[in-house]
């Protein structure tokens, strides 16, 4: 998912591959509704501390930019051209990275 949310390119694929959804909707919905639940304490058995901390870091600052995200207008790219966007993309890189190293 982070990938995803770090990736222009992977967001266009992906609205290209599901036409029949808002993507933009989908991008926020996958993260806070599908996969971060901390609070489940399933993410403890796939992520050590300090990753745990990292993925935090990135939920609270993806939800602190939310607010500043323009409506989509049927694609993605709208929000490409968002500073707040390009700022939650460079987050989730950088998260992707500290997790993968």
């Amino acid at each position: 998912m982070l990938q995803l949310l770090s990736s222009e390119k992977e967001q266009i694929d992906y609205e290209d591959n599901v036409r029949h959804v808002d993507v933009t909707l989908e991008l926020i919905s996958m993260w806070f509704d599908d996969l971060y639940h901390p609070k489940l304490g399933d993410l403890e058995a796939l992520f050590g501390e300090n990753e745990l901390i990292a993925l935090e870091e990135f939920s609270n600052f993806y939800e602190s930019k939310l607010k500043d995200l323009p409506q989509s207008n049927g694609t993605v790219k709208t929000w490409h051209h968002c500073p707040a966007w390009k700022d939650v993309m460079l987050k989730a890189k950088q998260t992707l990275e500290f997790i993968n190293d």
